[in-house]
């Protein structure tokens, strides 16, 4: 009887159970977890969620969400909203030091693919965790893989991180792709080692503050495309 109740309407329990939908808040003291639940924190969501599913995050406004440990996206299409309320959520991706480097946590792409797009949120890369280390080779919170890509989008967000740092990395053949609308971005880059990948930005609407970039290298018409 399990059986045939489940057949029976296969295709709508498989749309329910790969459509997931979160609110996320640091400061709630009982998060039930669970489809259409409350979390904690951005990787509680995600890790919670069916792999390959669409997931639909409404985090806290006014309030400050760290990412403090690396998250794989396991080909889940990600988008995270800011609530109701007139001052926008923090994402802030926390930065962690190993002997020899500093070390930005944030989401994993991998070869499992995925996205995530961001709306009305102010994310901010932290700073080193020890100024006596240095960076890692791509200290950017949306994690490269060799030859794996990256989709991302930000609408009506801020960018803000240290100068050497960047929301995306092409490197070691790594495929970026980010859209980017009304946005500010200061300091940090869009995307580093634009030159060892292929990038494609699509963009309107965004002002560079103190220095920041869109990429720090490649060349257009050969491994960047940018309108």
């Amino acid at each position: 009887n399990a059986y045939d109740a489940i057949a029976a309407d296969l295709k709508g329990i498989v749309n329910t159970r790969m459509y997931f939908t979160a609110f996320v808040d640091p400061d709630e003291p009982n998060p039930t977890g669970g489809d259409g639940g409350t979390f904690n924190l951005l990787a509680d969501a995600i890790d919670a969620s069916p792999a390959g599913c669409f997931l639909h995050i409404t985090i806290a406004s006014g309030k400050t969400h760290r990412v403090i440990n690396n998250t794989s996206l396991n080909s889940r299409s990600i988008f995270v909203i800011s609530g109701a309320g007139d001052t926008k959520p923090i994402v802030e991706f926390t930065v962690g030091t190993s002997e020899t480097h500093n070390i930005v946590r944030g989401f994993g792409f991998s070869y499992g693919g995925g996205s995530i797009n961001f709306v009305s949120c102010d994310i901010v890369i932290a700073e080193k965790g020890d100024e006596n280390l240095s960076w890692t080779a791509s200290p950017a919170p949306m994690l490269y893989a060799p030859a794996a890509m990256v989709r991302v989008g930000l609408y009506r967000c801020s960018l803000t991180g240290p100068v050497d740092t960047a929301l995306a990395s092409a490197y070691t053949a790594t495929r970026v792709d980010i859209s980017v609308y009304d946005c500010t971005i200061d300091t940090c880059k869009l995307v580093l080692r634009a030159g060892g990948g292929v990038v494609l930005i699509s963009q309107a609407a965004v002002t560079l503050l103190n220095g920041a970039a869109l990429t720090d290298a490649g060349t257009i018409g050969v491994n960047m495309l940018q309108n």
